[in-house]
């Protein structure tokens, strides 16, 4: 799965491995951020073991949000 930034020229991408990576189009061809799906249980955000099945960024292009199989984003 893959979601284009509204604004700058990245690209997310999700995994099964539960990591969603940003891609910078104009860099190098090492992904810019990676980021694990996490789920909230009380105050403290425990990793996700199930793959990234969706992602949206805000109309800004400023924040990424993932979603999986857990029920989550």
């Amino acid at each position: 799965i893959c979601a284009w930034n509204p604004t700058h020229e990245l690209l997310a991408s999700g995994s099964g491995d539960s990591t969603a990576r940003i891609w910078n189009l104009q860099g190098p061809r090492e992904p810019e951020m990676i980021l694990r799906h996490c789920i909230r249980r009380g105050d403290t955000q425990v990793p996700s073991n199930k793959d990234v099945t969706s992602l949206d960024w805000n109309p800004s292009g400023t924040q990424l949000a993932t979603g999986s199989y857990d029920g989550y984003a």
